[in-house]
Order: structure tokens, then sequence, then C-alpha cells
């Protein structure tokens, strides 16, 4: 493939990446995660670590719109629930940060939660 059409293409996905975050920026109420991307690597590396940044912003931008959504369901004049329950919620999400952080050193795992 012609070098020409190959950095036009990957400048206008760059763009749209950008206008993307941009929006979820704005719809999530400014919380945005943009990861430092670091000195460009060698040959797939660097498409593998672009694809992270990517995947990372969007995944990340989504379980913040998630918690925000769990939240409203902390609103006492809305709903009953006991402090256990609550207690419980917070805890399978700490269990699941703890997780992602080990995830990192190693590989992934999935879980589900039930109250």
């Amino acid at each position: 493939m012609p070098s020409g059409i190959y950095t036009r293409t990957e400048e206008h996905r760059e763009t749209l990446r950008k206008n993307l975050l941009q929006a979820r920026a704005k719809r999530f109420g400014g919380q945005q995660l943009e990861l430092v991307e670091e000195a460009p690597a060698v040959d797939g590396r660097e498409r593998k670590h672009s694809k992270f940044v990517e995947l990372a912003n969007k995944r990340t931008s989504n379980v913040l719109y998630s918690m925000d959504i769990l939240q409203k369901c902390f609103d006492k004049s809305l709903y009953v629930y006991s402090e256990d329950e609550v207690n419980k919620i917070v805890d399978a999400i700490m269990d699941k940060l703890a997780q992602i952080q080990a995830a990192s050193q190693r590989g992934t795992s999935r879980d589900s939660f039930e109250l």
C-alpha cells in the first residue's frame, strides 16, 4: 500500500478518535481519560499500543458513565436499601479494581456480580 494513502487514513483515524473522545468528555460531564502516549514503539508494538489507548479510553469512559448511573440508585427519595447492600456493591467494585490492577501485571479474568 502506498505510504501516502496509509498516512491519510491514519491521520483521519486519529482525528475521528480525538473527536470521539471530546464528544464523550462532554457527554460524561467532562470526565475523560487520555492516556499519555510514549515515544513511538517499533512496528506491531506501536499498533498494539495505539489500539490499547483507543480501547482503554473508550472502556474507561463507559465504566465512569456506568458508575454515574449506579450512583443514581442511592437516591433515598426513590429507593430503599440497607447499608449492607451498599457495602456489598462497594466491596464488589473495589475487588474488581484490585483485579484490574493485578491483571495489568499478568492476564485478565471475568467475574459477575449479584446482589
